[in-house]
């Protein structure tokens, strides 16, 4: 993505989120022409994947696995994951915003989850 000096204000945070998703952002003067390139998303998922194959084949007995069990077990994680990512996009309580913006919550709508750092003992309420 490219962006023109003068006219953009790109906070550190932006470019940390930018990198994240995998953006580039390129500064640029107003004479230059603007230009949108790619995302590297897709490459980041590739790598990802075979990420996960090569965990996936190093807690397998060396030599007795098949090809087939492995994309079973690729195809297992990458469900899970994906369920995972779903239930953590959808918020854990009821609410409604008004029109000035202020967010009201139904307090008895709320459902706490586990705190993942606790670690063995567990901390928070389910």
């Amino acid at each position: 993505m490219s962006v023109v000096l003068r006219a953009s204000i790109i906070t550190p945070e932006a470019r940390e989120v930018a990198d994240l998703l995998g953006f580039t952002i390129t500064e640029c003067d107003e004479s230059s022409p603007v230009t949108a390139s790619v995302p590297a998303s897709v490459p980041a998922d590739k790598t990802e994947s075979q990420r996960i194959r090569e965990t996936i084949i190093a807690q397998l007995p060396e030599g007795q696995f098949t090809e087939s069990l492995v994309a079973q077990l690729m195809e297992k994680v990458m469900k899970e994951k994906q369920s995972l990512e779903q239930g953590a996009m959808q918020p854990s309580f009821k609410s409604v915003t008004g029109k000035g913006g202020i967010k009201v919550i139904d307090g008895s709508s709320v459902k706490f989850g586990r705190f993942d750092g606790a670690e063995p003992h567990c901390v928070g309420l389910t």
